[in-house]
């Protein structure tokens, strides 16, 4: 028995090494001039199409400007394309979607021009203009943060206002973005707001904005309904000290979340916690026991990768537990941290991104070249099982065609896939249950095949684009992607 137990040990930890060295493609260096090239954001939802976007603030041209790239494959940047090249200086740039940037423009000591610009496609950005204004102290940010609901755009900001300090927000309806209006206000200072997807108490799967931000080492909340905002509520109370939070959206594919993500001092030591999936009043520690070093400005993300290890959200953090500040993530596998990269450079600002169901994005900001860059790194289409041979699945899970145009065999060996039945999931570029086919498991060892005829399950024939094959039983679970072409 002992030698059971110890050899259980040993393959976890043989899985945990593995899934630290592979999980991780990267990192990449996404810019290599000699200017400073930092605070990094990029789409906090999964884009359903279209590749990643990445935009960040640079002092290239001798004032702080911002640039953008977009991934149009697995890794593969275009250039790099001004989003604005005022004379101003512009900082503070935040993404909603792959087209809608907003940012912080200095008009002075203590005021602020939000402004925001719309990708146009072609290699070029159409500046929407000013959207609002931010007074504050010569040290403080306002601090923008936009998420994007039902195809449109709401942004936040912190502002200083007659009646004291405030989050005050805009929303853009069709081409043209609200009035600016305060959405809540104190008399204590406000910091760190972001914004994200929320559900509305009650009525699941209709959206409404969240907002969650920081005062004075507490954090809150509050939701707009019908277009207006509830009163403040706090996050996981605690006498802890609880320290930039951000929103983690509901998952449209996956209808669940949201969450809030934070840094806390309530476990004795610097960690980051999360809220639980139905209730912003309970949090729970996503790095592992401590201590293990200061872990801070943590960023988050619904996922939705086909693979039942994965959790439907990811998170990223600094962590300073390797000796110098370092990016690692978290992974629902017996609580392990999963280190993004490291390197003896300062590296910060983590954000993470990800599209098409199959690609997830860490980016951040390094002085490993010498002067400040932005690297990422990405993990590919299903997550945990890209650490399984890649012969397994093609021997495993085989396909008659792919491309198929609209009948497809879908043969698999029952016999080196597990035990129990077996259930075959086919899923859409959304992350959408298309059709399941639940299969006993067959007396013979043989191979077997199920025949897919390219509809949904009402029969109805769906339409061309890319599709996810899941053929599980058990706890094991392979992945094949197919292409649809009518």
């Amino acid at each position: 028995m002992r030698k059971r137990v110890r050899l259980t040990l040993i393959l976890l930890l043989f899985v945990a090494g593995r899934l630290a060295a592979q999980w991780w493609h990267g990192p990449f260096q996404l810019t290599t001039n000699s200017a400073s090239d930092i605070r990094p954001s990029a789409p906090r939802d999964w884009l359903a199409t279209g590749g990643p976007a990445l935009v960040w603030q640079t002092n290239r041209n001798g004032n702080w400007d911002i640039y953008s790239r977009f991934d149009s494959s697995v890794n593969r940047w275009g250039p790099e394309i001004p989003v604005c090249l005022a004379q101003a200086n512009d900082v503070n740039p935040v993404m909603a979607g792959s087209s809608v940037c907003v940012w912080e423009r200095e008009e002075g000591d203590t005021l602020s021009g939000i402004r925001t610009a719309c990708y146009g496609g072609h290699g070029s950005w159409l500046d929407s203009g000013r959207i609002g204004l931010s007074r504050h102290a010569p040290d403080d940010w306002a601090e923008p943060s936009v998420t994007l609901i039902d195809g449109v755009a709401w942004a936040v900001w912190l502002n200083d206002d007659s009646l004291g300090h405030a989050i005050y927000y805009s929303f853009q309806n069709d081409s043209f973005w609200s009035y600016p209006a305060r959405a809540v206000g104190d008399s204590g200072m406000l910091r760190h707001a972001r914004i994200g997807r929320g559900v509305v108490p009650g009525q699941p799967g209709v959206a409404c904005p969240l907002l969650v931000w920081e005062k004075a080492g507490d954090l809150f909340y509050s939701m707009c309904i019908n277009y207006s905002w509830a009163a403040p509520a706090e996050v996981a109370h605690s006498a802890a000290l609880d320290l930039n939070p951000d929103v983690i959206s509901v998952s449209e594919m996956l209808q669940e979340g949201p969450w809030i993500v934070w840094q806390s001092t309530r476990d004795g030591d610097t960690a980051i916690f999360v809220t639980s999936p139905d209730s912003f009043e309970r949090g729970h520690r996503v790095c592992e026991p401590g201590p293990v070093g200061a872990n801070t400005n943590p960023a988050g993300i619904p996922v939705a990768f086909p693979a039942d290890n994965w959790e439907a959200r990811a998170e990223a953090w600094v962590s300073d537990r390797g000796g110098n500040p370092d990016i690692y993530s978290s992974v629902n596998l017996d609580s392990l941290d999963v280190l993004v990269n490291a390197d003896p450079a300062l590296d910060s600002n983590p954000v993470l991104t990800a599209s098409d169901f199959t690609l997830l994005w860490c980016f951040w900001q390094s002085n490993r070249s010498g002067n400040w860059d932005i690297y990422g790194s990405y993990v590919y289409e299903t997550g945990l099982d890209e650490c399984a041979p890649i012969d397994l699945t093609a021997r495993v899970l085989k396909l008659s065609s792919n491309p198929c145009r609209d009948r497809v065999e879908v043969g698999f060996v029952p016999d080196a896939f597990g035990i129990g039945p077996l259930e075959l999931q086919i899923r859409d570029i959304a992350g959408r249950l298309v059709r399941a086919f639940r299969i006993p498991r067959p007396a013979s060892p043989a191979p077997c095949a199920i025949v897919w005829a390219g509809t949904d399950s009402r029969g109805h024939a769906v339409p061309e684009g890319c599709y996810f094959l899941t053929l599980k039983s058990g706890a094991q679970t392979l992945h094949r992607k197919l292409l649809l072409s009518r």
